[in-house]
């Protein structure tokens, strides 16, 4: 869990809440054509569970979730790929700012 901003002498770890920033036209229409595929196989509950809870783990543990896949120094960001019940996810997590940028998410299995 990360620290909140100006509290690093406290003992106690206070948990953050990041902004998700589900990115960009092509994300929303791959999530929407996700979906879509997803009520035609009957699992659009299923998937839309799914997407709320990799949306709650971006928000609280970007860090946590996943593996790092690579450090952007200058930039300050690390980028990580994750994946959470059948949905695959690559992110970059801005440490210092509390901002988690979804690069991509796609639905892995064979249900898709």
């Amino acid at each position: 869990m990360p620290l909140a901003p100006g509290r690093g002498d406290q003992k106690e770890r206070v948990l953050v809440d990041r902004h998700a920033f589900l990115g960009g036209l092509l994300l929303q229409a791959a999530l929407k054509r996700l979906g879509t595929r997803a009520n035609e196989l009957g699992i659009g509950p299923r998937f839309l569970a799914a997407i709320k809870a990799l949306n709650q783990r971006l928000r609280t543990d970007p860090l946590g979730l996943g593996e790092p896949l690579r450090d952007y120094p200058n930039a300050g960001l690390q980028e990580r790929v994750g994946n959470h019940a059948f949905l695959f996810v690559r992110y970059a997590v801005d440490r210092v700012r509390y901002l988690v940028y979804v690069v991509r998410c796609e639905a892995i299995g064979r249900d898709f």
